[in-house]
């Protein structure tokens, strides 16, 4: 065991060792976190003499923070999940004798459904959107695959299957959280918008959706977008890419898709991912489930 080993160092190993092929996103979420824990325990502290008291002592005061009204139960939670990962990869690579972190309880977090952007709302910016060949391809994708905005700026020409038979051509490999590949569907509607922009197109660039001077589009760059259909329509609920996902997880469940399926088409990577954020949506499946058994 290495004795001289800082955590500051560690941190900074964790960081390039544990966020490799992570979206930036997630990089810069376990940056903010473990930033905490340094100050709070000393960054220059010698992680081979640290104790799990010291560990239970941060935890409380995090739990007094949040009784005060300082902390959200929400951000408290982030601080602990990085807090296990961090001490959890420390111990498997030698730096402590044991996981200090794994007694640390996660706090339990309101059960809460994703709705996100109304019906009412995706239709009115669908609507407005047709005006723009380019945009219209873009929220038509978004609003019948559930990707990701990144999934969306990253799309190539090489990801489609276009010349393929139904319901193939609909088919679209997506590039999503740092280098994480899935298979996303679309609506026959968001097919045609798709070849629609396509035929429009003028670029050499392989990327789909491309800006005025031809260059590809950003993640932030897709929420640009949408954002100026909102301030347009003079939309107040949220309108975000993610809201969209967040609709269209909650569409599905709301019509009867098995969660199991709904998290494989959402690119979840755990079902419990799925169930926790949408479960509650899944109330007809439920019913059919009752009715089925109930004797």
């Amino acid at each position: 065991m290495n004795h001289e080993i800082s955590l500051k160092h560690a941190a900074e190993q964790f960081l390039d060792q544990e966020t490799v092929g992570k979206s930036i996103k997630t990089a810069r979420w376990y940056k903010a976190r473990l930033r905490l824990i340094l100050r709070a325990l000393g960054e220059e502290h010698p992680i081979a003499s640290i104790n799990s008291s010291e560990l239970i002592d941060w935890h409380k005061e995090l739990a007094l923070r949040e009784a005060g009204g300082e902390l959200s139960v929400d951000t408290i939670h982030g601080y602990i999940r990085a807090c296990k990962r961090f001490f959890g990869w420390a111990y498997e690579t030698g730096y402590t004798e044991n996981d200090l972190a794994q007694y640390l309880r996660l706090p339990r977090l309101p059960q809460r459904g994703k709705k996100g952007i109304s019906d009412s709302n995706a239709r009115a910016i669908l609507n407005a959107a047709k005006e723009n060949t380019r945009d219209f391809a873009i929220i038509s994708l978004l609003e019948s695959t559930g990707a990701r905005r990144g999934g969306v700026a990253n799309l190539k020409i090489s990801d489609l299957n276009l010349d393929a038979p139904d319901p193939r051509c609909r088919q679209a490999i997506v590039l999503e959280k740092g280098d994480r590949e899935r298979v996303v569907i679309m609506s026959k509607k968001a097919l045609n918008a798709l070849r629609a922009w396509l035929a429009k197109r003028k670029t050499e660039t392989e990327y789909v959706f491309v800006g005025p001077s031809g260059k590809p589009l950003t993640p932030d760059g897709i929420s640009e977008i949408v954002e100026r259909y909102k301030k347009k329509l003079g939309i107040k609920g949220p309108c975000s890419p993610h809201q969209w996902r967040h609709r269209w997880c909650r569409r599905m469940t709301q019509k009867g898709m098995p969660l199991n399926q709904v998290s494989q088409l959402a690119g979840h990577k755990s079902i419990v991912v799925t169930a926790m954020f949408y479960g509650m949506f899944a109330v007809n499946e439920l019913q059919e489930a009752y009715d089925k058994y109930y004797d």
